[in-house]
């Protein structure tokens, strides 16, 4: 690499420059922990399918079938009649589409909710823009086995209504919530709406829920007392802006006790289970607990009368400012598994993100699925054969946004570390100078990377580099080791440097990141 006279000159003085910041200890590598991973024929099982058409489409919900296949509730904007549609999909178990339906009219209408009912048909809970009373309607459709619908039900008033979470009941009826505009304790805030339906979706009985603030909830359950439990969010009681709120109820909808769990940041509760000791378990988002200034997954365990036993987050990558969050929960037969979002171990915008951590809150193991622009996670099950399913949106494959439905197995995913440059360090034309507060990269470097992966399953690692401006296409991809990259491009900023390790089937990717500043001319 030949430089002018001019151009030595110029590192020189930045090199004077630099010598004035003060210097800090060098920070010693740390040993990265590998584990065991199960065999090649496991690992190999598994996919990641595409679900869409040329415009945007959304999976909000899936349910294990009774063919062990799955179907999905969703919204679609590629096909049906109006601006968005309510979307069923059913697929194989192999996530092969094998036939699906929407239903909607010229307005924005979407499911949030879906499950197979009793009789093998499936039950799909949303809202509608396009019919009923106000601007949005909670909206229920009652299908056969083929998607064919048998009757649909809108409730609300004369505000916006969106249904959110139902459930097949033990008397063969349903029940659902919603957060309502329409109904409630005070005028244009929002309150939880139970509403409790006989089997042809008659309302049995309705309750409210909320105080002179804003409340939505978010999942409901039917305990095994036969009651129910909801879960949301509160702005009217608790410690904080926003507080997880957990209400238990008797089988007739009144309460027995409810709980508020937050600090004083914002705290939301998404996903509900309630646990084999009978206690619950619940996911969702927080401020008031991250490790950072922004939200964190949040995951609670409580007893089984709401008293919390251990609170967790999850996120914030090497102290960076990054959001995650949980949108589903499972309890496995030793552990947890929660799918979200983040922006703390993500390759791009945001990615989808799956997270297994044991029966004390502890993380297991932690999966990031997506591209260079936004993934989400918005479900999880666990089938048959004990692999996970997860369902979500990809903005990165497929034709716009398209339903991302993925099987993975149940293995910690293997580790990429950037190895040069170093964090907090001076390099000048490649040569590492000095510990200093920041890294500092004078006249090009060669980046390297190494990887831990035992059963060989990466397939490509990719390098990116953000600036000011957003990449979506990577810098270098290599196929093979060693990972190096040689940078000499000229370039003048902090950056950040992210390389992305892609491996098996099922779209996962492990990263690292550093950032740098550059100057090379």
């Amino acid at each position: 690499m030949k430089k002018s006279k001019k151009d030595i000159r110029r590192l020189c003085l930045l090199i004077i420059l630099l010598l004035c910041i003060p210097l800090a200890q060098a920070v010693a590598d740390e040993n990265v922990e590998t584990d065991n991973f199960p065999s090649s024929n496991i690992i190999d099982d598994e996919w990641n399918k595409l679900l869409g058409g040329n415009n945007s489409d959304g999976a909000q919900s899936i349910a294990l079938t009774e063919d062990e296949g799955y179907i999905i509730g969703g919204l679609t904007k590629s096909y049906g009649s109006g601006s968005w549609d309510v979307w069923l999909i059913k697929t194989d178990k192999d996530g092969d589409m094998l036939w699906n339906k929407t239903f909607g009219g010229k307005e924005e209408d979407s499911a949030e909710s879906v499950i197979q009912t009793e009789d093998g048909g499936y039950l799909l809970c949303g809202y509608t823009f396009s019919f009923g009373t106000g601007g949005a309607d909670i909206w229920i459709i009652k299908t056969d086995d083929d998607g064919n619908m048998l009757w649909n039900r809108t409730f609300g008033g004369e505000n916006n209504d969106y249904g959110q979470s139902i459930i097949q009941t033990n008397d063969g009826g349903y029940a659902f919530i919603a957060t309502t505009l329409s109904f409630g304790s005070t005028d244009n805030d929002r309150d939880i709406w139970l509403i409790k339906t006989d089997g042809n979706g008659d309302v049995m009985w309705d309750k409210i829920f909320g105080g002179s603030e804003v409340e939505w909830g978010s999942d409901l359950i039917q305990t095994n007392d036969g009651g129910y439990c909801i879960v949301g969010s509160t702005a009217s009681y608790g410690a904080g802006g926003w507080d997880v709120w957990l209400l238990k109820l008797y089988e007739n909808g009144d309460v027995i006790w409810e709980k508020t769990i937050g600090g004083e940041g914002m705290d939301d509760g998404s996903c509900i289970e309630q646990t084999s000791d009978m206690g619950f378990i619940i996911t969702g988002s927080s401020t008031s607990y991250s490790s950072g200034e922004w939200n964190d997954a949040l995951l609670i365990k409580t007893d089984q009368n709401g008293n919390t036993q251990w609170i967790n987050v999850f996120g914030d990558y090497v102290g960076k400012l990054a959001e995650d969050g949980g949108n589903s929960v499972i309890a496995a037969q030793d552990s947890y598994l929660i799918a979200g979002i983040t922006s703390s171990y993500d390759i791009g915008a945001f990615d989808a993100w799956l997270l297994k951590v044991d029966k004390q809150g502890n993380e297991i193991w932690n999966k990031t699925f997506g591209g260079r622009e936004r993934e989400t996670a918005n479900c999880v099950l666990q089938a048959k054969d004990g692999s996970y399913i997860v369902s979500g949106e990809t903005n990165t494959y497929g034709q716009k946004k398209d339903v991302w439905l993925i099987k993975c197995q149940d293995y910690p995913p293997p580790e990429i570390l950037i190895e040069r440059p170093k964090q907090n360090y001076l390099y000048l034309f490649g040569k590492e100078i000095l510990p200093i507060r920041q890294t500092i990269i004078l006249g090009g470097i060669i980046v390297t990377s190494e990887v831990y992966d035992l059963q060989n399953k990466i397939d490509r690692v990719e390098y990116y580099l953000t600036g000011q401006d957003y990449e979506t296409e990577p810098r270098i991809v290599i196929h093979s080791p060693p990972f190096n990259w040689e940078w000499t491009s000229s370039a003048f900023g902090l950056y950040e440097v992210t390389a992305g390790a892609y491996y098996g089937n099922a779209g996962g990717v492990a990263i690292d990141k550093i950032d740098v500043r550059i100057f090379i001319p």
